[in-house]
């Protein structure tokens, strides 16, 4: 609870937001176009950078220099997007490993991964919720929020983080079926809490 100076109490749901419009010049957010939030509102967000594993050192560096400038809490990872010949990345590959063993080091503790639906035509494979069962076990002072609970993978998703406690489950995009598909939005938010609990 989040009690106002005049003393209303207004209940909170930790989650993540950017800068977003669709448009190509906006697929990209930048860090430093969302950090303008945190410095408007600094007691209701947090700023959260980026890295693609990808990158290999050069993108180490980068992360380094995001978390120095911006004192990072999270990082969102988008497993899907294309980079050069590749066409996805896992948090299993050494690589991300790489970029997790830092992630500890600078303290860098929430990773938002991007494991759900896409308004791009994106290698449905990269989507797979595997990975994080591996990086969360190889992690377990990290905590990883697959975005999307993996839709349309609400199953694979629920056995994973019901045997690992440091993954949970991010609503955005789930949370739209309320309105168009209520049966639908009540199987999945049944799901949840069957297997997960409310926490």
């Amino acid at each position: 609870m989040f009690t106002t100076d005049k003393g209303e109490e207004i209940f909170i749901i930790d989650g993540h937001v950017h800068c977003w419009d669709g448009s190509p010049e906006n697929q990209r957010n930048l860090t430093e176009q969302n950090s303008v939030m945190a410095k408007l509102y600094p007691e209701r967000f947090i700023v959260n950078g980026a890295f693609d594993p990808r990158e290999g050192d050069l993108g180490l560096d980068a992360l380094d220099a995001l978390s120095a400038k911006y004192g990072l809490k999270g990082v969102k990872l988008y497993t899907a997007e294309w980079h050069g010949d590749s066409k996805g990345c896992k948090l299993s590959d050494p690589w991300a490993s790489r970029y997790l063993e830092r992630c500890e080091k600078l303290g860098i503790k929430n990773i938002h991964v991007h494991k759900g639906p896409t308004i791009r035509l994106l290698n449905k494979d990269a989507f797979d919720v595997h990975d994080v069962d591996d990086a969360a076990t190889n992690f377990p002072n990290l905590n990883f929020i697959v975005e999307h609970v993996g839709l349309p993978r609400l199953d694979d998703f629920c056995w994973i983080a019901k045997q690992d406690k440091n993954i949970y489950g991010g609503l955005a995009v789930a949370a739209a079926f309320v309105a168009l598909r209520p049966g639908y939005f009540g199987q999945l938010m049944a799901e949840l809490l069957y297997w997960l609990g409310p926490s």
